[in-house]
């Protein structure tokens, strides 16, 4: 698995680079800033949001009770 850093101040960019790779292998983007180009956990500069990756049934119905609801659902 390789990674590639795109700067937020350009989205457009990273919109074309995703839909370009997305075609052949599957694309996970991470939405923290870093402090440098690494996808350690020592390299976020902080983060004020939750991530969750509900993969089946019994974890969607986990977030569809879960309170605060989330701002945002990414099927």
């Amino acid at each position: 698995m390789r990674q590639r850093f795109l700067a937020a101040a350009h989205p457009q960019v990273a919109a074309t680079v995703v839909h370009r790779l997305g075609r052949r292998s599957d694309v996970y983007v991470g939405a923290c800033p870093r402090t440098r180009r690494r996808g350690t956990r020592d390299a976020l500069a902080g983060g004020w949001a939750l991530w969750a990756d509900c993969d089946g049934p019994q974890a969607v119905a986990a977030l569809q009770a879960f309170s605060p609801a989330p701002a945002i659902v990414v099927h």
